[in-house]
């Protein structure tokens, strides 16, 4: 069963959350205050308090955490993923817990919402396809819906930090590319700084960016085919 870990980066342990058993792709408030999370079966999306002293379930239409960022204003901006019937899900807004607001009209229904940046009006996307969990980079304009492209090639993640976008290609490298988030548009070439990002079967990297340009992120680990008898015996191939 899944549990939310809070854990300082200069400490050798976390500590479980109370009230996190069975949910996954932690967001947490900008203030510390609460982490938002997904509950995968039986569906749903919940907000629990810093001290994990509530959990408190979150609309509906409120799918999935992976796909989420706060706005300044401290509402949440989500947008990827799938409803039921393979439908996507389109750009939608989350205000305080219990009100959604959905935006452009059922466009870009194609988005999976990665980040918003830091003036408060733009969000980095992926653009996928109807069955691809990969993309090109482009911006949403919140104000308007327009796009326009920022990396013409198939990632999984994008983050922006002290002035470099922050990515992971479906291989798990990790790479740093110029960017001025100003006039949103890469300004240099990119540079690998990870190789073997751990990426999640349905498609997530796992790796954080922080505000001040420290990266985190947990390695992939070496995996090898056995085979298994009843008994429980194994053997590698």
């Amino acid at each position: 069963v899944n549990r939310l870990v809070r854990h300082s980066l200069d400490s050798e342990q976390g500590a479980v959350i109370p009230n996190s058993s069975g949910l996954a792709a932690p967001l947490l408030a900008p203030d510390g205050s609460a982490v938002f999370a997904t509950q995968w079966a039986p569906a749903g999306a919940f907000r629990i308090r810093g001290d994990g002293g509530g959990r408190t379930p979150l609309p509906a239409a409120f799918t999935t955490t992976g796909y989420a960022d706060f706005a300044p204003d401290g509402s949440i901006w989500f947008g990827g993923g799938f409803y039921a019937q393979g439908a996507r899900s389109g750009v939608y807004q989350l205000i305080g817990t219990d009100s959604i607001i959905a935006h452009f009209s059922g466009r870009h229904l194609d988005l999976q919402l990665q980040e918003l940046l830091p003036d408060g009006r733009r969000a980095l996307m992926v653009r996928s396809g109807t069955t691809a969990i990969t993309g090109p980079i482009v911006l949403l304009d919140l104000r308007t819906g327009e796009t326009t492209t920022v990396l013409d090639r198939p990632l999984l993640e994008a983050r922006y930090t002290s002035g470099f976008l922050v990515t992971v290609a479906l291989d798990g490298t990790l790479q740093a590319v110029p960017f001025d988030q100003k006039r949103g548009r890469v300004t240099g070439a990119p540079v690998t700084i990870g190789t073997g990002v751990s990426v999640t079967g349905s498609g997530f990297g796992q790796v954080a960016v922080a505000e001040n340009g420290t990266v985190a992120y947990i390695p992939e680990e070496p995996r090898s085919l056995v085979f298994v008898d009843r008994a429980g015996g194994f053997r590698t191939a």
